[in-house]
């Protein structure tokens, strides 16, 4: 993929690839899932599988900051640049927090959550509807709550196909997985590559 100079990057459900080229660096910020809808004034959801042009976003302010990031002469004083831009576009956007605490813990519980995904339980626990837990990931998520699940079950199976020596049946069944087939498939959906190829290419 062809990214801009300073780009927003939502959540990614399906397979991509970024080349850098030598002599090249790139900054990267990463925000917890539920936490870019503080500083950005779209819902989370307008940037799901999309590489977003800061210039779309900010206009004129985005090569402000693209310069004033390659005048540092150090990557500690590119850092701080851009720590300032983040703390101000968090006093400037002023998105209403009152929900965060919510959104926080609804993800810290499907993280954790090792059986099947079921939004029923998850309406049910939390006394809102499926509907509004929906909208709540959505705008601040980017992805349904589902998905939020699947990705994390994803990333606990990647995490184990670098650091255990268990059988594919084993880490499937241990991320939650109906079977070896199931994981597969879903590992796939997300890489392009199965399990086995991507184990290769950590060893």
């Amino acid at each position: 993929m062809h990214v801009p100079r300073l780009e927003l990057l939502g959540h990614w459900t399906i397979p991509t690839r970024a080349a850098i080229k030598k002599g090249n660096t790139c900054l990267i910020t990463r925000f917890q899932p539920y936490a870019g809808a503080l500083f950005f004034p779209h819902a989370a959801s307008e940037f799901t599988n999309h590489s977003v042009d800061f210039h779309d976003i900010f206009g004129k302010g985005s090569a402000n900051l693209y310069d004033r990031l390659m005048d540092q002469p150090t990557l500690p004083l590119k850092v701080q640049v851009l720590e300032d831009f983040l703390i101000q576009r968090l006093i400037v956007n002023q998105k209403s927090n009152q929900n965060l605490e919510l959104v926080e813990q609804l993800c810290s519980d499907l993280a954790n959550e090792a059986s099947l995904f079921d939004i029923q339980n998850l309406s049910a626990h939390y006394g809102f509807s499926e509907r509004y837990i929906q909208k709540l990931f959505s705008s601040w998520v980017g992805i349904t709550p589902q998905k939020f699940f699947a990705v994390k079950r994803f990333n606990k199976s990647l995490e184990l196909l670098r650091s255990s020596s268990e059988p594919m049946t084993s880490i499937a069944f241990a991320c939650g997985y109906y079977d070896q087939a199931h994981f597969i498939k879903e590992f796939k959906s997300y890489t392009g590559l199965t399990p086995m190829q991507v184990k290769g290419i950590l060893i």
